[in-house]
């Protein structure tokens, strides 16, 4: 309803109540004393006093005039004539001279009708506080058509802003067809649909920037890990100090790499929870070809071949997992690594073990916890993010990691089998 149509409605409705109250007061009758009567009343008594007659109520005059007046006789002579009089004039009455011919012998006073005028100020009372309730009724009831149509939806509107304002656009805002605030309560819910899209989009950008850093990190980190131990195999095997001394800095400056990608990779993951993972089904064949990538400083060493059959994983995943225990055992020990594999409850499990000092029991639990590192770290660089990824990768391709120390430090992968339903060991 628009603000004009409210002006009018309401002036309309006072006027209408205003009229009734006027025309009620306006039939209400006034009290007032018959002056015909009482110049009857004073005719009869002067008659009376001539003919000697003792008046003593006003009962037989008002049977002559047919109508019953009060009305009390004071002679001047009389003691309490100036208490009477002074009565009169105070409680308004009418007071007529009494004459006997020309002389005036006393006073005629007729009271006034007090129940006909206490009936009046009992209908005037009633009606004042009909009157007083009935703006009062209208005053509450204009107040809260003015809270429902106005000042609840602006109220709603500023909690709406006040949660928008704090980050969270999940708060819808109820629309009504008969809220003056419709139009605006429709245009901020979908700013705030806009908003949402703006801010999932954003993230998902972010997201994608961010998985896209960790991704490429993972994937200099391994040719920069082959250059480093061609560095270090050019180094014992030449004789030529100008090679060695060339070779030396190749592999410095392949160190300062290595740093920066993990310093970058380790602020990545800070604020990605979780990095994308895309499963697909391979042949087992790829194991082969990931560890011979690996295998530049030729120490891993296969047990038995690995079965072919059909895995349920992420390849470049999976690569950064067999990556990620291949480089620790790089970094801590210099032995030679053994793989051993095969088919165990639907799953294809594979083995990499060393045979270094490997770590204490008591931390083996903590190992895949964010950012841990192990006792024996100190003085080698690392993140402490390669065991946690290598157990969120194989978990989010519904496999599992297992860790423990035996004769070395020994990790085992259960990589599903495709179409097997089966839970991983380990």
């Amino acid at each position: 309803m628009k603000p004009r149509r409210w002006m009018i409605g309401i002036t309309a409705f006072l006027l209408v109540y205003f009229c009734l109250i006027i025309g009620y007061l306006r039939g209400q009758e006034t009290p007032v004393l018959d002056i015909a009567q009482m110049n009857a009343a004073a005719k009869e008594a002067e008659k009376s006093i001539q003919e000697k007659t003792e008046i003593q109520t006003g009962e037989k005059i008002a049977a002559e005039i047919g109508r019953a007046i009060d009305f009390k006789i004071v002679l001047l002579d009389d003691p309490e004539y100036e208490k009477i009089i002074y009565e009169g004039l105070a409680n308004r009455a009418t007071i007529l001279d009494l004459k006997d011919g020309d002389a005036m012998i006393g006073k005629i006073v007729f009271p006034l009708e007090t129940e006909a005028e206490e009936a009046l100020k009992d209908h005037l009372f009633w009606m004042i506080v009909i009157l007083f309730a009935g703006l009062l009724l209208f005053i509450w009831g204009l107040g809260a058509v003015v809270y429902v149509r106005f000042v609840r939806p602006f109220l709603k509107l500023k909690g709406f802003a006040s949660h928008v304002a704090a980050g969270n656009l999940d708060f819808p805002l109820p629309i009504h067809k008969r809220n003056y605030f419709g139009a605006f309560t429709e245009s901020f819910d979908l700013m705030r649909e806009e908003l949402k899209q703006a801010r999932q989009g954003e993230y998902e950008a972010n997201r994608s920037k961010k998985e896209m850093v960790a991704g490429l990190s993972h994937d200099i980190k391994t040719p920069v890990s082959t250059i480093k131990a061609h560095c270090e195999l050019i180094t014992l095997k030449s004789s030529e100090e100008d090679t060695i001394q060339k070779t030396k800095i190749i592999n410095e400056k392949a160190d300062m790499i290595d740093h920066l990608i993990s310093d970058m990779f380790h602020a990545t993951l800070e604020d990605l929870t979780v990095l994308k993972i895309n499963c697909r089904e391979e042949m087992s064949t790829i194991l082969d070809d990931m560890l011979g990538q690996m295998n530049h400083l030729k120490r891993i060493h296969k047990v038995n071949p690995i079965p072919e059959c059909l895995i349920f994983c992420d390849a470049l995943r999976l690569s950064q997992v067999i990556d990620n225990i291949i480089h620790n055992s790089y970094k801590y020990t210099k032995s030679h690594i053994e793989v051993s594999s095969g088919i165990e409850q639907g799953y294809l499990r594979m083995t990499l073990r060393d045979f270094g000092e490997g770590v204490e029991d008591s931390e083996v639990p903590m190992l895949c916890q964010k950012f841990y590192r192990g006792k024996n770290s100190s003085g080698t660089s690392g993140s402490g993010l390669g065991l946690y990824l290598a157990r969120q990768f194989m978990e989010g391709m519904k496999g599992s990691i297992d860790i423990y120390c035996d004769k070395g430090f020994v990790v085992t992968l259960y990589l599903r089998i495709a179409g097997s339903q089966f839970n991983a060991g380990g």
